[in-house]
């Protein structure tokens, strides 16, 4: 851990550093989806991301998802499906 953070490297020839921004177990695998990236590390979030157990500074990495939609979708969980969820961001 890294403060608040979770470093980690991915399985490949060149390991680049893995920032998931909350602390998660460690010493396990984690498959990811990168949504960001710095000089020498990418942002990644944990995948699937399962939304109605999320925090909201998880969802509020999620591209697109701006920190009041972020919060709105962390007030009006559980979501039943995807529609329901959907149905808070703008058309």
């Amino acid at each position: 851990h890294d403060g608040d953070n979770t470093l980690g490297r991915q399985l490949a020839t060149y390991p680049i550093l893995v920032r998931f921004p909350e602390k998660m177990e460690l010493q396990r695998l984690i498959d990811a989806v990168v949504v960001n990236h710095r000089e020498r590390s990418v942002i990644a979030l944990p995948y699937p991301l399962k939304i109605n157990q999320a925090s909201l500074k998880l969802i509020s990495f999620i591209p697109g998802v701006s920190k009041k939609l972020a919060s709105d979708i962390v007030l009006k969980r559980p979501f039943k499906d995807k529609i329901e969820l959907l149905s808070l961001f703008p058309q």
